[in-house]
């Protein structure tokens, strides 16, 4: 009874914030690490730097898991949670297979490598749906699969609070780091509480 309970206030959430996004607008702003010596001392490039690592640790884990080439073996999309990624099996530098423990990218972001991954899967099945009405007409275009990744350049940061939050008025704090991570690029937001204009913010990108 708990879980319904809780799955009905979360249902009630999502649609108030629906509710108030669609009266809204979307505004993007830049913030950048400020290379200092403060940032320096605290480590928050090495810090930062992993979570891209281990992001892409679970990128191609997926990848793995989902290859067609496994038959009725691969997985699919759906079955994959963040709570599985807390350790992950990859390649090391001589294409050894090694386990890792995964201890800088929390639950939210776990979920969001995961997120990027259906989301890519969505967008193949659009293009291989618009081939096949382009085949009739005798012109299509090169779809491809899912690949593994050298390299993960960004990650999504879903739920301001948690994942990440305005932590004083030149720093921010990012789910997983145990500092605040100064930044510069927080006069922006300034301006509009200077000339009275309200905002609310939602989601971030990691880059």
């Amino acid at each position: 009874m708990d879980r319904e309970v809780k799955n009905a206030k979360i249902k009630e959430t999502y649609a108030l914030t629906r509710e108030r996004r669609a009266s809204q607008i979307p505004l993007t702003f830049r913030m950048k690490v400020r290379n200092e010596k403060r940032n320096k001392k605290t480590g928050v490039f090495d810090f930062l730097k992993m979570y891209f690592v281990e992001g892409k640790w679970i990128w191609n884990s997926i990848i793995a898991q989902t290859d067609s080439k496994l038959g009725a073996d691969a997985r699919k999309l759906s079955s994959f949670t963040q709570k599985e990624f807390k350790t992950v099996t990859h390649k090391d530098k001589d294409n050894n297979d090694v386990t890792s423990e995964v201890t800088h990218l929390g639950s939210s972001m776990r979920d969001a490598v995961i997120e990027s991954a259906r989301r890519a899967v969505k967008s193949l099945s659009t293009k291989k749906k618009n081939n096949a009405k382009k085949k009739k007409a005798g012109k299509t275009d090169r779809v491809g699969h899912l690949k593994f990744k050298s390299e993960i350049t960004s990650i999504n940061l879903k739920q301001y609070g948690i994942t990440h939050q305005i932590s004083g008025p030149n720093s921010y704090h990012i789910q997983g780091f145990n500092r605040d991570i100064r930044v510069a690029g927080m006069r922006q937001l300034r301006h509009l509480e200077k000339i009275g204009f309200e905002y609310e913010l939602a989601s971030a990108v990691l880059q």
